[in-house]
């Protein structure tokens, strides 16, 4: 019942075109899904897919109407999530990258 008030509120702020109230009204339904592997059933919004896939799903879409309602620094948070969330390896690599330049720029000071 809960998630489908979400979506009658989310569609009224697309309706009326205030894209970053619609972005906030996704995060409720956001906030009610973990990044587990559990089997969501269809909706009229989302087809069956794992409990992670729709999460992330939600924030793609969540991160389109904030950069469209032109609040991108709430936008970079859930992008920030997205990342640490499937992307681990590529912050762990960026971070040892930055590292080793670092360590060559103290290098070449002294």
């Amino acid at each position: 019942m809960y998630i489908r008030y979400i979506h009658k509120l989310h569609d009224l702020h697309l309706a009326a075109e205030n894209f970053s109230e619609a972005g906030f009204t996704m995060t409720l339904y956001a906030d009610q899904l973990a990044w587990g592997m559990n089997t969501l059933p269809a909706s009229p919004h989302f087809p069956a897919q794992p409990e992670w896939q729709r999460k992330e799903m939600i924030y793609r879409k969540i991160v389109h109407y904030f950069d469209k309602g032109k609040v991108s620094n709430i936008s970079l948070i859930y992008k920030l999530q997205i990342i640490e969330t499937f992307y681990p390896a590529v912050l762990g690599a960026r971070h040892s990258f930055v590292q080793r330049v670092g360590r060559a720029l103290r290098v070449q000071t002294f």
